[in-house]
């Protein structure tokens, strides 16, 4: 029996009792996955920095659960939220660097999204329907999809799932409450394990390295970064002035387990670069006037 065939059985069964356990009551189900930074701050300014030290989670809480066909443990891994402010001398967002570190490298394979929420994060909808093959979200959810995949319908802004009501007898759509507010995923750093859409419970790809999502450029003008062992880090270029979240998690089930470390924290103008931009203005004032001396 193929994936597909197991999803339509499994949903067609439980869709009667899950109907009923849907109700705004039973949102914001990573409410005790929430964590914050150190100095409870959730502002970025220019110039500024927001730290989560001492953190925990699973070593396999990003992928590599076999349990959950490799999928994320939503309850296992962290999430974290932030508010990018425009930099006030440009008008402009603000290239943001976001680092996750094991404090032993060898013990933890971090890997983490980030995500463009309208407000923030409220932790999502509980409707217990998005039901998968080891199960339903976001218990077990895709964290390396776009907002809208299978497996992130939980997470999104006026989302909705159909499931058929044995006793109605009829298909029942439940939508989400306030607490989904995700608009898109930006992208994704993955220092573990990789897993292919036919052994995933989403049928998502997860790869090893730094990868974009739809709402890339969207929300920034461009991202980079990179992996290695026990640290994942990316850049997201004059990132735009909203919400955002992170949800983070280890990799890799082979390992021990560690405590890590999360940084948020804006990239200065180069001084070179601020230098030459400072000639430029120079340059530009002396020859405006040599034209206009008379």
């Amino acid at each position: 029996m193929n994936k597909t065939t197991q999803l339509s059985i499994k949903t067609a069964i439980t869709g009667l009792a899950l109907t009923f356990a849907a109700s705004p009551t039973s949102a914001g189900t990573v409410d005790n996955a929430m964590r914050l930074f150190d100095n409870k701050a959730t502002t970025l300014e220019a110039g500024g920095i927001l730290s989560a030290t001492i953190q925990s989670s699973t070593s396999h809480s990003y992928t590599d659960n076999p349990r959950l066909n490799h999928s994320a443990w939503g309850h296992a891994g962290r999430w974290y939220n932030f508010e990018v402010d425009v930099d006030t001398n440009t008008g402009t967002g603000i290239d943001t660097k976001i680092n996750v570190t094991a404090n032993n490298k060898s013990d933890l394979s971090p890997a983490f999204t980030v995500y463009r929420t309208d407000g923030q994060w409220k932790g999502g909808t509980a409707t217990k329907i998005e039901t998968g093959i080891t199960g339903n979200t976001p218990h077990n959810f895709n964290a390396t999809g776009n907002i809208g995949d299978n497996g992130t319908i939980w997470m999104k802004q006026g989302g909705s799932i159909t499931v058929y009501d044995f006793l109605l007898d009829k298909d029942v759509t439940v939508t989400n409450t306030a607490d989904s507010n995700a608009i898109a995923t930006l992208a994704y750093a993955n220092s573990g394990q990789e897993h292919d859409t036919d052994v995933t419970n989403w049928g998502e790809e997860i790869f090893n390295g730094v990868y974009t999502r739809d709402g890339e450029l969207t929300y920034s003008d461009g991202i980079t970064g990179n992996v290695g062992m026990g640290t994942a880090e990316m850049t997201l270029i004059n990132l735009k002035k909203g919400w955002y979240t992170i949800y983070v998690g280890g990799a890799d089930a082979a390992k021990l387990n560690s405590k890590f470390s999360v940084t948020v924290s804006s990239v200065p103008v180069p001084t070179a670069v601020y230098l030459f931009g400072t000639g430029l203005l120079g340059l530009f004032s002396a020859r405006r006037k040599s034209l206009t001396k008379v």
